[in-house]
């Protein structure tokens, strides 16, 4: 069944989660892979947007 859903662009990995810790490191290094692969380029954000994010990040760190 995972060789014909499996493919390259959306590949299945096998975890064994018998050891937390182990999973979460081999979770943790696929993604970590797998963004370095696509490299996401993120744009400039503008010096109004900035200070939005600044705002909701203000707003959001009061509500804790």
């Amino acid at each position: 069944m995972l060789e014909k859903t499996s493919t390259n662009n959306s590949p299945w990995y096998i975890v064994p989660i018998d050891d937390k810790k182990f999973a979460q490191s081999m979770i943790a290094y696929l993604v970590r892979k797998t963004l370095e692969q696509l490299n996401p380029q993120f744009r400039e954000l503008s010096a109004e947007e900035k200070a939005e994010m600044q705002e909701l990040y203000h707003a959001l760190k009061n509500e804790a």
